[in-house]
């Protein structure tokens, strides 16, 4: 239990009277006395370097037995002078009846004026107090037995109400003049009992009679509150049925009822509950200690009760053994009174009473709620909730906010380490309130903790560790565990060696990390939110990353980027120690900030390497580490003795992944692959010579350059150029064909087989069919590295003449060099087909150089007997000698006639179907010509522009309208 109030001071008032009610009013205590008098006490200002009264006070070392033994805990206002005696009113009652009760109303407005209501056993009035002077302002007709008042302000009105046995007496006040006020009654309503308690409720009278509630709304229209008491055995039919005391308690949106002992609470929308709040016995009196307490009074002791839960947090005994205590208070003090004694207590400041909870601790029990600490945190998160932002404890809402968060994450961290609540610390708790990642993750081993494994010497050493935290690495290898758990949706298990730590430690172990796996889960939720904008919206307030994050470790890191890291690294330590198989998606997803060290440490040591290269490679790559994961395949490819690693397959795979911003990378460690592997021209083709994006974005001329210091130059020309997707133009287009010419002659330079072999060779083949079809390589450069000395390269320069156009030199080198007079037949033939005239005069050339030799006349003979008809035949005529036998013209003469016969056949057709087509040209002219279009006058408007005709120029339209001739054209 803790102290809510403290004792601070005494009053003894003036010998031969007692108290019979008191009644508070900020700055004034009013005592109302037996004799029918009333005592003003006026509160001393107390400045804020002098101690409260009682507050110095000792209490003593003994156990308190008697009231006298009380009284010495509280300071005597005759030494204190916390209060003072300003005005003693004597017989106010009138008749020296006892005040029963004192009501203070707020009228005036003014603060040298008090009003109060006064009740005795014969009336109710109304006084206004100035200074030492009270003056008797109203009185309530037939107010005899007046058991309740509530004063109201509603709907700009001042009420009264007044509960006179069963009768419930409504006034309405209003100022006549400043100084004057008018009682007019508004409404009178009879209860079926007598009326016991009258209070406000949700803009609603609520009122309490002998048996039951009642509700009066604005309309002054009365219902009946569903009844959810235990009635004893009634006897009010004997008259021995005890009255029952009521009380009606308001806290925030929620109120209490109490009757007797029991206590039910009353919501906005009238649902009602039986309370968890129960009393051993009747109370004689109750108060409400804002914003969480309930006080009880009793005979010989009081007790501070927590409304929501009815725990109790303090009990005081007073010894005062009366059962006529009369007690009032407000949210600095709480004031009670018997015989000739007003003891005043201080309600202790809401940080002293955070403190107080804070400090509660015991030993570890079987449930937290019968935990001393988990009780204290629980009483300080609910004290917290209720104190309203304005409160001086807090700077606002936030502050109110980071307080309730600092008090929850002590919550969480007591669950975790006594009682093994991890999903209620890490997920309920951890993630709602933004607990810090470093109060979680300290929470858990260095293996786990990403924190301490990145920076380890900048954490200081706990002293206290829980179980969890005493879990070792080498307390989970080789137990058989499953990793599912209550809160997992992946069953996937691993399996271990032999258990070192109990299979129950280990089992509570991996819960504990499953619902870290959420917990970190969320925190990249929020972590990603802070990314687009400085603040985040958490329970209706701003917040910003330096509020809910520790200082970073790593100056050289924003704050951001070290916390990402240091969540992404322990969530990938949390799945490779417990869940390795989701280590893949996790490695893979692009936001991914990992620690690479820690990643290649775990992932790549014992026989984890090959197990988890993937993801490992999946790592590097999204983190575009590319240097670190080809320098470590490189060392498994030629160390490790595990075949899924062994190998050029890994880097080439990788390779294949780089586009041509990492060119330089690529040509780094494609360098081993092509030197050591003996299929050099396949692995060539899978790294640079693939449809890929990648492949696409090298620079083609980088990857030529390198490849052809490989002598893999021809095979990466072909495909570029054959097979590739790759859209080369102009120079560039230019280069590679003529590049690719220039590889395949020096190959073949290289040959010192027979000319029958050179020309089956596959290159050979290649750059003959390369140089007929190809038109945009370099014809000179070309030319130039053509060997034209030695005959078996004469054919390749056929193919570059013809490009020249230097056709004459092609059939010098097809008949003169090669003797092959089909070829060159055949090469004139082509250039025929393209431009006759070029073709012809290649026909009459080579005529001329079968003419140089006597023995060429079957030949020639041949020439004009394909080919006759392209020549011309009064120079081919001319061209044979006057020894030529006229015998072998025959075939020429006759093709050539028939030819002839053929071309004149065709052009008179064709005039006469150009004179056919004249005449129906002609006949349209004068159907066109005959055409008309009837104006009935000059005053005929225009379709265009609606105008008269006149005797202009006119036009037709498409729609056979006739208009102007200038709207004709503007249209």
């Amino acid at each position: 239990m803790i102290d809510i109030i403290e004792p601070c001071n005494r009053i003894r008032i003036p010998e031969g009277s007692r108290i019979t009610s008191i009644a508070n009013d900020h700055s004034k205590i009013y005592a109302g006395l037996s004799n029918g008098d009333v005592l003003v006490y006026t509160k001393s200002p107390t400045p804020d370097n002098k101690e409260q009264p009682g507050s110095a006070a000792t209490t003593t070392s003994g156990k308190i037995r008697s009231l006298n033994d009380v009284k010495s805990l509280f300071s005597d206002n005759s030494e204190s002078k916390f209060v003072s005696l300003t005005a003693t009113f004597k017989n106010v009652s009138s008749d020296g009846t006892a005040i029963d009760n004192i009501t203070t109303v707020k009228l005036g407005g003014e603060p040298v004026k008090s009003v109060i209501v006064v009740t005795t056993e014969s009336s109710v009035r109304i006084f206004e107090i100035i200074g030492t002077h009270i003056n008797q302002i109203y009185k309530v007709e037939d107010s005899k037995a007046a058991s309740a008042v509530l004063y109201l302000e509603q709907h700009e009105q001042r009420l009264l109400y007044v509960g006179i046995k069963k009768k419930l007496v409504v006034f309405q006040i209003s100022n006549k003049t400043r100084n004057l006020f008018s009682f007019v009654k508004l409404h009178e309503l009879t209860m079926k009992d007598k009326i016991r308690t009258i209070d406000k409720f949700n803009g609603k009278i609520l009122v309490g009679l002998s048996t039951d509630y009642w509700i009066i709304n604005d309309q002054f229209e009365v219902s009946p509150l569903d009844d959810t008491f235990t009635h004893p055995t009634s006897f009010s039919y004997f008259g021995l049925s005890p009255v029952p005391r009521l009380w009606t308690i308001n806290q925030d949106d929620t109120t209490l009822l109490v009757r007797d002992t029991q206590a039910v609470t009353i919501e906005p929308d009238l649902t009602m509950a039986v309370s968890p709040v129960k009393f051993q016995s009747v109370p004689l009196q109750i108060v409400s200690i804002y914003p969480l307490y309930l006080l009880a009074v009793y005979s010989k002791k009081i007790e501070v009760i927590d409304s929501e839960t009815g725990d109790l947090i303090q009990r005081f005994q007073h010894y005062i053994n009366s059962n006529q205590i009369y007690i009032t208070g407000d949210d600095a003090q709480i004031t009670i009174s018997s015989g000739s004694d007003i003891l005043q207590f201080t309600i202790a400041p809401y940080q002293q009473q955070i403190d107080q909870y804070l400090a509660l601790s015991g030993p570890v029990t079987d449930e937290p709620k019968n935990d001393l600490k988990h009780k204290g945190l629980a009483k300080a998160i609910s004290l917290v909730t209720k104190i309203p932002v304005h409160d001086s404890l807090f700077t606002g809402e936030k502050a109110k906010h980071m307080m309730l968060r600092k008090l929850y994450t002590s919550k969480a961290i007591l669950l975790f380490n006594s009682y093994s609540k991890y999903h209620e610390a890490l997920v309920e708790i951890g993630s709602e309130w933004l607990v810090s990642f470093h109060d979680i993750l300290s929470l858990f081993p260095d293996f786990i903790n990403g924190e301490s494994s990145l920076f380890p010497e900048s954490l200081p050493e706990e002293k206290e560790m829980g179980a969890i935290k005493r879990v070792k690495v080498d307390d989970l290898t080789g137990a058989s565990i499953n990793t599912e758990s209550e809160y997992d949706t992946d069953t996937a298990s691993r399996r271990s060696p032999t258990l070192k730590k109990s299979p129950v430690m280990i089992r509570r172990f991996q819960k504990a990390v499953n619902n870290l796996i959420i917990y970190l889960t969320d925190q990249r939720r929020i972590l990603a939110s802070f990314q687009d904008k400085p603040t985040m919206q958490w329970k209706g307030i701003d917040i910003t990353p330096r509020e809910i994050y520790p200082a970073p470790h790593d100056t050289k890191k924003t704050q951001l980027e070290e916390v990402a890291t240091i969540i992404d690294t322990s969530l990938f330590l949390c799945y490779f120690h417990v869940k390795p198989m989701l280590l893949g998606p996790l490695l893979r997803l692009p936001s991914n900030r990992c620690d690479s060290k820690v990643v290649n440490q775990c992932l790549s040591r014992g026989n984890f390497g090959a197990s988890f290269i993937k993801e490992l490679l999946d790592f590097y790559y999204g983190r575009n580490l590319h240097d670190e994961a080809l320098s470590m395949l490189h060392k498994l490819a030629h160390e490790s003795t595990d075949e899924l690693v062994q190998g050029p397959t890994l880097t080439i795979q990788y390779l294949q992944k780089l586009t041509g911003d990492h060119i330089d990378l690529v040509f780094k460690y494609a360098g081993w692959v092509l030197d050591e592997c003996d299929e050099k021209v396949s692995e060539c083709r899978l790294i640079f010579m693939n449809d890929s994006y990648q492949c696409e974005s090298y620079d083609p001329e980088q990857v030529l350059n390198y490849l052809v210091d490989r002598n893999l130059g021809v095979v990466y020309l072909e495909w570029l150029l054959n097979d590739s997707d790759f859209e080369l133009k102009g120079k560039q287009l230019t280069n590679f064909e003529t590049k690719l010419a220039t590889l395949y002659l020096d190959s073949l330079k290289l040959f010192t087989g027979d000319d029958e072999n050179f020309y089956a060779l596959e290159y050979y083949t290649k750059l003959y069919n390369f140089l007929k079809v190809r038109t945009h390589y370099d014809p000179w450069k070309t030319l130039k590295q053509i060997p034209t000395t030695q005959d078996k390269f004469l054919r390749l320069v056929i193919f570059v003449y013809k490009r020249l156009e230097e056709h004459q030199k092609s059939i010098d080198v097809l008949f003169n060099q090669l003797n092959d007079l089909e070829g060159a037949m055949d090469y004139a033939l082509d250039i025929y087909g393209t431009t006759p005239h070029l073709g012809t005069g290649l026909f009459h050339k080579l005529l001329d150089d079968l003419l140089n030799y006597d023995d060429n006349f079957d030949k020639i003979e041949t020439l004009l007997s394909l080919h006759g008809t392209k020549m011309q035949i009064h120079k081919v005529l001319t061209q044979l000698p006057d020894t030529f036998p006229i015998s072998k013209l025959t075939q020429f003469l006759t093709h050539t006639f028939a030819n002839n016969h053929k071309l004149l056949h065709n052009s008179r057709i064709k005039a006469q179907l150009y004179k056919v087509g004249t005449v129906n040209m002609e006949d349209k002219v004068l159907k066109i010509q005959s055409e008309g279009y009837k104006i009935s006058s000059s005053k005929q408007a225009c379709a265009v522009c609606n105008k008269r005709l006149g005797y202009a120029v006119f036009g037709v339209t498409k729609d056979n309208q006739v208009v102007h001739y200038g709207c004709l054209q503007s249209r």
